[in-house]
Order: structure tokens, then sequence, then C-alpha cells
């Protein structure tokens, strides 16, 4: 998995920690944080995808950068 926080990667290793707990993945499954690409471009993905969960979260003051380009679909 691509490393983030440190508090991130711990919570990740909780999650699978609890998954294992209640037997819904084996313990072949297994975790390991490293370095994501340095391609500046990935960044776009999350900074709109933390733009747009502000604004959900009553925060507009992001999303408001990409002011008409932006199409949502909900599921």
């Amino acid at each position: 998995m691509e490393s983030r926080e440190h508090r991130q990667n711990a919570r990740d290793v909780e999650l699978l920690n609890a998954l294992r707990s209640q037997r819904l993945v084996g313990p072949e499954l297994r975790i390991e944080h490293l370095p994501g690409p340095s391609d500046l471009l990935l960044w776009v993905p999350d900074v709109v995808a933390g733009a747009v969960g502000a604004e959900r979260r009553g925060d507009a003051s992001y999303i408001e950068h990409f002011a008409g380009t932006l199409t949502y679909y909900e599921a």
C-alpha cells in the first residue's frame, strides 16, 4: 500500500487485524507500506477528492477552485 502519515498507516494495520479477528481474511493477507510514486500528476485526484470531501462536510472554500470543471455522479 502507498505509505501515508504514520497514524494512517497504523489504522490500516488495525483494520487488517480487525478483519483477521472476525475471520474475514486469512493470515496470508499482509500489508506493506511503501513510498508512493513521485509523479506529481497523481496528486491531482487526491486534491480533488479532498476538496469534495471538505465540501460535503460544509467547507466549500476548496471546491471553489474547481468551479465549473467538476461533474458529480452519485451512486
